[in-house]
């Protein structure tokens, strides 16, 4: 993992110029998945997160996180404006969104109209994986796409297939994670040994796909995002392991440390 890839602040950096990260999650049921999203693009250093949420939840969130900017979830048309009007220039879609056939719709309609359209680098987990179908990756010409499926979810998207293959066909970011999570590009393959299994836990998924937006939002290319990402994600688990052990370990503990393994690879750099 090249530690210097590391996003690099200047002194005189503004929220603005530190990604301004769209969240596209969470259901009256799911909530959980949309906050642990956001909170972790966050602790990764984005500037700015909006979260499109259920607009029941809107009220809850703004109390007890301040520090996200909540976006009630409308139609096509209310949620692209928002990507257009707040300047959005990395997206996390999926966690917790729900798969009734309007929203699956939604979803597709919002990829690969709007972020094809518009460039917009886009981070695909959970419900937006089930929504997709490979045959619409691989009409695609320009790499834009991170997916982040889990065992199952891979093998239903692309069966038997590597990795490495899938990244050549689709000519997107494949994320396929689990113990060693592997991150391939067309050209590059990477295999994480950070980690542990107290990170099986629910909402772990979810921390990555904030954190992977937020390395993307402050001008990390895809690749490398989610390379960064999966390294800071395991090594902020390994920390929060420390402290939890691996039975009481959740996936709040993983963003509590995102600040950890942040700075250990940081004082690395410096040292080095």
């Amino acid at each position: 993992m090249k530690k210097n890839n590391l996003p690099k602040r200047p002194k005189n950096a503004h929220k603005g110029m530190c990604g301004r990260v769209g969240v596209i999650a969470g259901s009256l049921s799911m909530l959980g998945a949309a906050i642990l999203t956001a909170r972790a693009a966050l602790r990764t250093g984005a500037g700015l997160v909006y979260l499109i949420t259920a607009p029941e939840a809107l009220a809850h969130i703004n109390i007890v996180y301040p520090e996200i900017i909540v976006l009630p979830f409308g139609d096509y048309k209310q949620i692209t404006r928002y990507l257009t009007d707040y300047k959005i220039n990395s997206l996390a879609i999926g966690p917790g969104l729900g798969r009734t056939e309007k929203t699956q719709k939604l979803i597709r309609k919002i990829i690969f109209e709007y972020c094809v359209a518009h460039k917009l680098k886009t981070v695909i987990d959970a419900d937006a994986l089930f929504a997709i179908s490979k045959n619409k990756l691989e009409t695609l010409s320009e790499t834009q796409f991170v997916l982040t499926p889990h065992k199952k979810e891979y093998e239903r998207l692309f069966g038997p297939q590597e990795p490495q293959d899938v990244a050549l066909t689709t000519k997107q970011v494949i994320l396929r994670k689990g113990p060693n999570t592997i991150v391939c590009d067309p050209q590059n393959k990477y295999i994480n040994k950070t980690g542990n299994e107290g990170m099986a836990t629910a909402g772990a998924g979810d921390v990555l796909t904030g954190m992977i937006a937020a390395f993307i939002g402050q001008g990390c290319s895809i690749y490398d995002a989610a390379v960064l990402g999966v390294y800071v994600h395991g090594l902020a688990g390994d920390f929060a392991k420390q402290e939890k052990g691996i039975y009481s370990l959740i996936a709040s503990d993983i963003i509590e440390n995102i600040f950890q393994a942040i700075t250990k690879i940081n004082n690395e750099e410096t040292k080095g």
